[in-house]
């Protein structure tokens, strides 16, 4: 597991037309992780992932859960766990304590409540831990394919509530195809994902993105891109276009490094403008 504790400072602004943050603020994200795993006749293997979050905010206290198998034929997971577009995903290097495309930037910098970009946007696809069954190969000539299937983004045992008036669940369907080698001193990695909601009208659409990460000996540079569009005719209430871009220097222990992330939105018809969000 882990257990870290953040604080920062920040200022803003002083209007009287918008809440009034303090400009300081510390918290606690803490984790319990719990495995195990055996091996069968066959020589597959048979695992278990249990992780307990250990804080008190939030009402979540089970993070990821599920059972594994792998094997020559590659690996299945079956659970609450991410989707093999996440799990296969390159980006930007991490430069710092916080990810941008990370929840816990929104503890620092408040989202205006009417931004339709989240405060844990990022250019993955299925980073969520609901329900589902996800599969990845091993890897052959560096390359590694996967496909996701959750039936229902409902938190519940019950099948998930997708027909007729009343149904108001979503089922998602993801695949990606992903690529890492060494040559020489330079690592490579890059990936493409394709992935599609069906639900009510409002949570249709489909997204694809891409990523590439390099690494020159002690310093990384990667990128990705991630584009969101609604697949019913004249909705945009999903659309969106976020990317990121970043640079790594790293000596031992220790690390410094650069990053951007932007993302934007367009607006209905009756809304003037785009909602965006940039972060360095």
């Amino acid at each position: 597991g882990f257990a870290e504790q953040q604080g920062a400072f920040e200022a803003t602004g002083t209007s009287t037309a918008r809440p009034g943050y303090d400009s300081f603020n510390v918290f606690t994200d803490s984790e319990l992780k719990f495995s195990g795993s055996g091996k069968l006749d066959n020589g597959s293997k048979v695992s278990v992932t249990i992780e307990v979050e250990g804080d008190q905010n939030g009402t979540t206290r089970i993070d990821e859960s599920w059972l594994g198998l792998s094997g020559d034929f590659g690996n299945f997971r079956v659970g609450t766990t991410k989707s093999a577009g996440a799990l296969v995903s390159h980006g930007a290097p991490l430069p710092g304590a916080i990810a941008l495309g990370s929840p816990d930037s929104g503890n620092w910098i408040i989202r205006p409540t009417n931004n339709v970009i989240g405060a844990a946007e990022g250019t993955n696809i299925g980073g969520g831990d609901n329900m589902k069954l996800t599969y990845t190969s091993n890897s052959f000539s560096g390359f590694k394919v996967g496909a996701t299937y959750e039936p229902s983004s409902a938190n519940a045992n019950t099948p998930g509530l997708l027909g007729g008036t009343a149904g108001v669940d979503t089922q998602t369907m993801s695949a990606v195809i992903g690529y890492d080698s060494k040559v020489g001193n330079v690592t490579i990695g890059a990936d493409i994902g394709y992935w599609e909601n069906h639900g009510t009208a409002a949570n249709t659409m489909k997204s694809v993105r891409g990523g590439v990460k390099l690494g020159f000996g002690d310093i990384t540079v990667g990128a990705s891109y991630l584009d969101v569009k609604d697949i019913r005719t004249g909705a945009t209430a999903n659309a969106k276009d976020v990317f990121d871009v970043g640079i790594q220097y790293a000596s031992g222990p220790m690390s410094v490094g650069a990053a951007y992330f932007a993302g934007s939105s367009p607006q209905t018809v009756a809304t003037a403008g785009d909602d965006s969000v940039d972060k360095v």
